[in-house]
């Protein structure tokens, strides 16, 4: 017969979760207070990717309806920063301290929230490396393209093989082609100072259905 004591001894496999819970939250607290501009900046990009992949799928879901693209047909050589009214989230307002003035054909056409448009992507005065950039070289799909901030980010893509680019910009910082090349030396810090040095990543539109 097993006695109260016996019954206790040890711990309950709920008891082992909320432990290794816990230990992972402290985990996580502990790195964030060791660099939490590191924290910050690793959050932001991933926040980037998923605004990245819901834009692509509007503007997918636009071309299924239209049988093109917001800026033209497919095929079309296109680049542009992502407050320029064809690529379809603001109109031709522009933008200001809240973002877009005015909305797009992918807002109007409900492809996409208006909440989308009041992003810091949309905001006078942003800077290169809080900027999204849509290219659509010809024969290809569009791609939009970011500055990852995080070092961490910039790393593990390298090591996974993914692709960086360097695209092309003018004095002004103004995008003027939709062709690129590959990225390297990411740990040259001064070559993230600038768009015209800066490694962008780029995610291209994976549905397919615009090749068809």
């Amino acid at each position: 017969m097993f006695t109260g004591a016996e019954k206790n001894a040890g711990f309950s496999l709920v008891e082992l979760l909320i432990t290794i819970t816990i230990l992972g939250l402290l985990a996580v607290t502990a790195i964030a207070m060791i660099n939490p501009a590191e924290t910050i900046r690793r959050v932001k990009d991933e926040l980037r990717k998923t605004d990245i992949n819901a834009l692509l799928s509007s503007i997918d879901i636009y071309y299924i309806s239209a049988l093109q693209y917001p800026w033209g047909d497919y095929g079309m050589d296109f680049f542009a920063e992502i407050t320029d009214p064809r690529v379809g989230v603001c109109d031709d307002q522009g933008v200001g301290s809240d973002g877009c003035l005015g909305y797009g054909n992918l807002i109007t056409s409900a492809n996409i929230k208006d909440v989308f448009a009041n992003r810091d992507y949309f905001k006078a005065g942003a800077r290169f490396d809080d900027k999204l950039y849509v290219i659509s070289p010809p024969n290809d799909v569009p791609s939009v393209c970011y500055v990852p901030l995080a070092r961490q980010t910039r790393r593990s893509w390298d090591d996974e093989g993914l692709d960086l680019r360097v695209l092309d910009f003018n004095q002004e910082d103004e995008i003027i082609s939709s062709q690129s090349m590959l990225c390297a030396n990411l740990d040259d810090e001064p070559r993230w100072s600038s768009p015209r040095s800066a490694c962008f990543h780029c995610i291209p539109l994976k549905l397919g259905i615009s090749e068809e």
